[in-house]
Parts: C-alpha cells; sequence; structure tokens
C-alpha cells in the first residue's frame, strides 16, 4: 500500500499564518521525511513544537 502523501500536523499551540489563518493544524503534501522537516521549521519559526503528523 502507497503511503498517502498529505498529512495533517498539529503544533503544540495555534499559529498566525501570513494567510490571516490562525491554526494549531495544518495540511502538508509530501513524503513523511519532507513533512516533518518543513513541519519543525514552522514550529521553530513560531516558537511552537510539532505534536503530530498523521
Amino acid at each position: 500500500m502507497m503511503e498517502n502523501p498529505v498529512k495533517i500536523v498539529r503544533y503544540s499551540h495555534a499559529i498566525s499564518f501570513p494567510s490571516g489563518n490562525v491554526t494549531n493544524m495544518q495540511a502538508m503534501y509530501g513524503t513523511r521525511e519532507e513533512v516533518r522537516k518543513k513541519a519543525e521549521e514552522i514550529a521553530k519559526k513560531y516558537g511552537v513544537e510539532v505534536k503530530t503528523i498523521d
């Protein structure tokens, strides 16, 4: 079975994204490793932690 390329990332706290959305969840596209790397960069930038990637 192929890995689903869409991942849901949950952060420890809500983030106010440049788009104006304020949420603690984000959908990302890619492999688990690619998504984890990008999510960790975003978490560091906004001072939160990555809680889960589903």
